[in-house]
This record gives C-alpha cells, sequence and structure tokens, in this order.
C-alpha cells in the first residue's frame, strides 16, 4: 500500500510538471491559431535578441575604447576571434538541442523535453569547462600565430583570460535560449539577453575605472563584467527553467545516454563545422589586419 501510495504521488507529480510546461504562458504553439501570425510573434523577439546580441558583443569595445584608448581597444579586438573559434562548434549542438526540443515538445513527450533540456545543458556546460582549460592554455599561442603586435599582447592575454572564465556560463545561457525557443518561447532569451546587456553596461565603467569600492582593472574589467553578466544570465535561466520544470536534475537526465550523444552531434555537426569554418575566416582575416599593426587592429574592431 505504501509503494501504491508513493507511485501514485510520483503520478501526480510527473503530471502536474507537464502541465506547467504545456501551460507556460510565453510558449506559442503553432499547432493551433494562424501560423503566419505565430510565425510573426514568435521571430520578433528573435530578431531583436539578434540585434541586442551584435550590441552586447560591443559593449566592452566602446567602453574600452571611451576610457583606455587605442591599444587596448585593439586588444579587445584581437581576441573575439579567439572566442569565436572556441564557441563555433558548440553552437552547432545548441541548435541541435533546440530541434530535438520542438520535436519531443510537438510529440507532447514531456519527459523526452526535459531529459533534452537538462542533459543538453549539463554536456554542454562539461565541454565549456574543457574549452576554457584548453583556451586559458593555448591563448596566448593563438594569439602569436596570428601576429598579434607586441604592444598589445599582454593586454590581450589579459582580456582572454578572464574573458575564457565565462565560457561554461555562455554555452548555458545560448542552451537554455535553444531550450525555450524549441519549445515555442522566443521572449525570455530575449528578456535574460536584455538584463544580462544592461549590467554589463553598468558593470564595464565600474571596473574598468575602479569607481569606488571596485578595483581599478582595465581591459581585464570589462572581461570580468562580460563574465558577471553572462553568470547572471545562466543562473536565472536556469532557475527559469527549473521553475517551469524544463530541467529535472536526476540521474536519469543528468547523464546523457550514448544514443542522446550520437543524435545530438548527428544533428548538431553540419550547423557547429558551418560556423567553425566561418570562425577560421574571422580568425584569418584578424592575422592579415594585424599585420598592419595596432592602430590599424584598433580602427578593425
Amino acid at each position: 500500500m505504501i509503494s501504491t501510495g508513493r507511485s501514485t504521488t510520483m503520478v501526480a507529480t510527473h503530471r502536474k510538471g507537464r502541465a506547467r510546461i504545456m501551460k507556460a504562458g510565453r510558449v506559442t504553439d503553432f499547432t493551433q491559431g494562424s501560423i503566419p501570425r505565430h510565425l510573426i510573434v514568435f521571430s520578433i523577439p528573435m530578431l531583436l535578441g539578434n540585434l541586442l546580441q551584435t550590441f552586447y558583443n560591443t559593449v566592452d569595445s566602446i567602453w574600452v575604447g571611451r576610457f583606455l584608448g587605442p591599444e587596448a581597444l585593439a586588444a579587445v579586438s584581437v581576441s573575439f576571434p579567439i572566442v569565436f573559434l572556441l564557441v563555433a562548434f558548440t553552437t552547432g549542438l545548441s541548435m541541435a538541442a533546440s530541434v530535438m526540443v520542438a520535436q519531443y515538445f510537438g510529440a507532447r513527450e514531456e519527459e523526452a523535453v526535459r531529459r533534452t533540456a537538462t542533459a543538453s545543458t549539463v554536456l554542454l556546460t562539461l565541454i565549456g569547462l574543457g574549452l576554457t582549460v584548453v583556451g586559458l592554455v593555448v591563448h596566448r599561442g593563438i594569439l602569436t600565430l596570428i601576429r598579434t603586435p607586441s604592444g598589445i599582447m599582454e593586454l590581450a592575454t589579459s582580456y582572454l583570460f578572464f574573458f575564457l572564465l565565462g565560457l561554461p556560463f555562455m554555452f548555458i545561457y545560448n542552451n537554455i535560449g535553444s531550450v525555450l525557443r524549441g519549445a515555442g518561447d522566443s521572449k525570455t532569451p530575449l528578456l535574460l539577453l536584455v538584463y544580462a546587456t544592461v549590467l554589463n553596461i553598468v558593470l564595464d565603467p565600474l571596473l574598468i575605472l575602479g569607481v569606488p569600492p571596485f578595483p581599478r582593472l582595465g581591459v581585464a574589467g570589462a572581461a570580468i563584467a562580460t563574465t558577471v553578466s553572462q553568470g547572471f544570465s545562466a543562473l536565472w535561466g536556469t532557475i527559469i527553467l527549473k521553475r517551469e520544470r524544463f530541467f529535472v536534475f536526476e540521474r536519469s537526465h543528468i547523464i546523457p545516454c550514448a544514443s542522446f550523444v550520437r543524435t545530438l552531434f548527428r544533428l548538431g555537426l553540419p550547423a557547429g563545422a558551418q560556423q567553425t569554418i566561418v570562425s577560421l575566416g574571422h580568425l584569418a582575416m584578424m592575422s592579415i589586419v594585424n599585420g598592419f599593426g595596432k592602430t590599424v587592429v584598433a580602427a578593425f574592431g
């Protein structure tokens, strides 16, 4: 009798969890109503998010160029292609997670949605940690390989060191955004990006200039501000997905099975390879620009 009661309770809990996923207020159900209207409503936050992401990526450059001068701006400019190279392939994996969530969500397979959301985020977090270690080891070598001017080498190394510490947060946020969009919610990822951007804008001058009680950190402060803002968006996104029952922190959901990993990589490999090729092109372009000196690098950025 005790076992039956416990099973009933567990079933009720799972049903409640499924209902919360399916009835989330910001989710667009493309199976009901006008499809063109749904596409427009769904795509507007994504378009705004792309514009905001572009601005977010330039916030550091704006503050650094304004307060620290052309050498610091050049250091930030030369760093971005390296970051792009490290994160390019995982973009494809996040896209794959979005596709899998969309398929399961449309089929009303809520447990599969939870497993995909949880396991893909855990997997990408681990990949992010691994790439952080790799990046910290090789970033100076890559800077040398792309002919970074000696006058900005130390500044670029300092910026990259602290920026790379935030890679796991970046991967978590990107995957959370992909999961939510796969479930029909394009508004929440936009809100997360808005708040992260505002936080980055506020923290940048405080840490760059050392406004009390913050220390003056210069170009490293810009990277730290970005890392903190990414950590905030990752944490808040995790809280939202846990609250909405997308995340289930149980062994069966956290540890991805072999078939899940195969499917994720099979779907994500083409997009990941494409992004990697693009990132290599950016790196090659940066190498050419570096040959003209730090002033041209600053202007290029």
